[in-house]
């Protein structure tokens, strides 16, 4: 049987089409090696092993290794900063849509022990136009960069894991949280 040309068209088409799961589960395989890295060269003492005690780690020593580096240049540099904050506000609106758990929101309450005032500053770092400047004004909130980067670091976790293990279909909604999760942490990455 001869293949249409429609047929060849979806086929090549098909291939053509970036398999976003597949791009975060190999990427997050090179995070994964990284931060074990990152931590048995700083530290003498190996985390009970288990990804969750590496994730604690990172996230309790942020500011202590290249990861919160990046994170931070990414949100100094205007350009980048536009960029990554786009793909972070993304990721953000397809947790929503799809009732993850952990969002940024609850992670963001969670990590900074806020109360709703100190939540609100947080949060509207955000919409402030020194945060959007090649230079944000850091005292406002002097440690806001680690609350989203705490928050950041989480929400990839718990994506990893609920794709990893089999808790989530790779239906459109999904595929739009995984394709910003790629993003965010290609972004994170990209430089180590």
């Amino acid at each position: 049987m001869t293949d249409t040309p429609s047929d060849i068209i979806k086929w090549w088409k098909d291939r053509a089409t970036p398999d976003y799961f597949s791009m975060f589960q190999s990427l997050w395989v090179a995070f994964n090696a990284w931060y074990k890295d990152w931590w048995l060269s700083s530290h003498s003492l190996w985390p009970n092993g288990r990804d969750r005690d590496f994730i604690d780690k990172l996230k309790l020593w942020g500011s202590h290794n290249r990861m919160f580096t990046n994170f931070s240049q990414l949100i100094s540099d205007q350009h980048k900063w536009a960029n990554f904050r786009f793909h972070l506000e993304e990721l953000d609106t397809s947790l929503k849509s799809i009732g993850f758990e952990n969002d940024i929101d609850k992670e963001f309450r969670k990590i900074a022990k806020a109360n709703i005032h100190n939540f609100r500053m947080i949060k509207s770092i955000f919409d402030r136009k020194e945060f959007q400047s090649p230079t944000p004004n850091r005292l406002l909130w002097p440690d806001y960069e680690e609350y989203l980067f705490q928050a950041t670091i989480e929400n990839l976790y718990t994506i990893r894991n609920k794709f990893f293990h089999g808790e989530k279909s790779t239906n459109e909604q999904n595929l739009r949280v995984v394709k910003n999760a790629y993003q965010v942490l290609y972004s994170l990455i990209e430089n180590i």
